[in-house]
C-alpha cells in the first residue's frame, strides 16, 4: 500500500512539472503600465506597442485604447476614434499597426473577421474600417476564424487561423494583400491560440502556451533549415512575478499575448497577477540576458526617448571574474538618480548596491558577494535616461 501511494505521489509530481525547459534568455520582474491600471484595473487585453516604442494599443470592453510615451511617463489612455469599429461590431482581439502608422488591422466581429483601416492625413484620423477579404483572408471552411499577429515591416503581416500561421504581403499600388501562405512552411506551420509575436527577421517566435492548466510565455528559435521553429522554451517571467492569488484555479500566475519592440528587448503582455483567474491587465518586462547567455543593454526608457543618448556608462568590473569582492566603475554626464542592482542568472534580484542622486562625474561602487554562490550575475545600472548592464562572474 505504501509503495502504491509513493508511486502515485511521484506520478503526480512528474505530471505537475512543465515538460518545457526554461529558456536561456532571462527577463526582468514584470512591471505594470501604471496609467492603464489607473484608468481601468481589470479586463485590459492584447497589448501591442508601436514600431517606435512610443504608443501602446490595447483592448478594453470591446473598444481599442492607446497610451503614448511623454516626458512624465505613459499618458492617460484614450479611446481610438469611433470610425475604426463600424461596420464590424465587437472588436474581440488584437489590433496591430504598421511601422509607418498608416495601416491598422484588428481581429473583429463574432465570425472571426479581420478589420482594416487606413490613416487619413487630411482628416488626421483613421478612416472607417471594413472587413478584409483579399485572396481568401477572413474566409475558409469549416473554421473561418482569423486573427492578427504582427507586422514584420510595412508590407508583411503574420496572420493566424484555425489551421495555423500565415504570411501575407501588401501591395501598395493595388492596395491588396496577397494570398496567405503557410508560415514558416506548410510542413511546420505555427500554432498560437494564446497570441504570438514573430521577430522582424523571423528568427524568434514568442507565444502564450497552456501547460498543466497554466498559461506561460514561451520562445522558439527558427532552425537552420528555415522551415520551422525548434523546441519551445518557457520564459522565467512567471517565476519573477508577484501575485495576490497563489492557490487553486484562480492563481494569478498566467500570462499570454506577448508583443515586443522590434529590437526584441522589451515585452508587453497581459497577466492576472493582481486579480486571479478572470481579471487581466498589462505588464512589461525587459530582456536582461539573451539566448546566448550574454547580458543585454536595454535602452527602453519610459520618460525620454526609446534610444537615449550616452548620458551614463557602466564599465567592466575589476576584477572580473572575482572571488568575493569587485568594483563597478561608471560615469554620469548629466545629473540623475542612480540605482545599481545585482541579479542572478534567473533574473532574481540578489542585492541593491546604491540608490541615490548623482551629479556629473566618475564614480565607483563596491560589490561584496559574501553569501552568494559561484556563478554568473548581472549588474544593472538604472538612471533617468535608461538602463545598462554588465555581466559578472563569481568564482569561489
Amino acid at each position: 500500500m505504501k509503495i502504491i501511494t509513493l508511486l502515485l505521489l511521484f506520478s503526480s509530481f512528474l505530471f505537475a512539472q512543465s515538460p518545457y525547459r526554461e529558456a536561456t534568455e532571462k527577463w526582468s520582474k514584470p512591471e505594470k503600465i501604471a496609467s492603464i491600471q489607473a484608468f481601468e484595473p481589470i479586463i485590459n487585453k492584447y497589448p501591442i506597442v508601436s514600431w517606435d516604442g512610443k504608443t501602446i494599443y490595447y483592448l478594453n470592453a470591446y473598444k481599442f485604447y492607446y497610451t503614448t510615451l511623454t516626458d512624465t511617463g505613459w499618458s492617460f489612455p484614450r479611446q481610438l476614434p469611433g470610425q475604426v469599429h463600424p461596420p464590424i461590431p465587437y472588436a474581440t482581439g488584437q489590433l496591430i499597426v504598421s511601422p509607418d502608422k498608416k495601416m491598422l488591422l484588428f481581429t473583429a466581429g463574432l465570425t472571426g473577421q479581420i478589420g482594416i483601416s487606413f490613416w487619413n492625413d487630411s482628416l488626421n484620423d483613421w478612416d472607417s474600417s471594413y472587413p478584409l477579404r483579399d485572396n481568401g483572408i477572413g474566409s475558409g471552411y469549416p473554421y473561418p476564424v482569423w486573427s492578427v499577429s504582427n507586422f514584420l515591416n510595412d508590407t508583411t503581416v503574420i496572420l493566424l487561423n484555425w489551421y495555423g500561421g500565415r504570411i501575407t504581403y501588401y501591395n501598395k499600388e493595388t492596395r491588396t494583400f496577397s494570398k496567405p501562405q503557410f508560415f514558416p512552411s506548410e510542413s511546420r506551420v505555427i500554432y498560437a491560440d494564446l497570441g504570438c509575436w514573430v521577430s522582424p527577421d523571423k528568427k524568434k517566435l514568442y507565444k502564450g502556451w497552456l501547460v498543466n492548466d497554466q498559461y506561460d510565455l514561451h520562445v522558439s528559435y527558427l532552425d537552420p533549415s528555415g522551415l520551422g521553429y525548434a523546441s519551445s522554451f518557457r520564459l522565467n517571467i512567471s517565476s519573477m512575478s508577484d501575485s495576490l492569488y497563489a492557490i487553486g484555479i484562480y492563481k494569478g500566475k498566467d500570462e499570454y499575448h506577448p508583443f515586443l519592440t522590434p529590437d526584441g528587448k522589451t515585452m508587453y503582455f497581459m497577466a492576472n497577477y493582481d486579480s486571479g483567474w478572470a481579471m487581466w491587465t498589462i505588464y512589461m518586462s525587459r530582456m536582461i540576458i539573451d539566448e546566448n547567455g550574454d547580458s543585454v543593454l536595454t535602452n527602453v526608457n519610459e520618460k525620454k526617448d526609446v534610444h537615449p543618448p550616452e548620458d551614463f556608462n557602466i564599465l567592466l568590473a575589476y576584477p572580473n571574474p572575482f572571488n568575493s569582492q569587485t568594483t563597478l566603475k561608471y560615469t554620469v554626464n548629466k545629473p540623475t538618480k542612480v540605482e545599481i542592482k545585482i541579479y542572478n542568472i534567473l533574473g532574481k534580484e540578489v542585492k541593491k548596491l546604491i540608490e541615490e542622486e548623482k551629479d556629473i562625474g566618475e564614480y565607483k561602487t563596491g560589490f561584496n558577494a559574501e553569501g552568494l554562490p559561484s556563478g554568473v550575475y548581472l549588474a544593472m545600472l538604472k538612471t533617468n535616461y535608461g538602463f545598462k548592464t554588465t555581466k559578472l562572474i563569481l568564482i569561489k
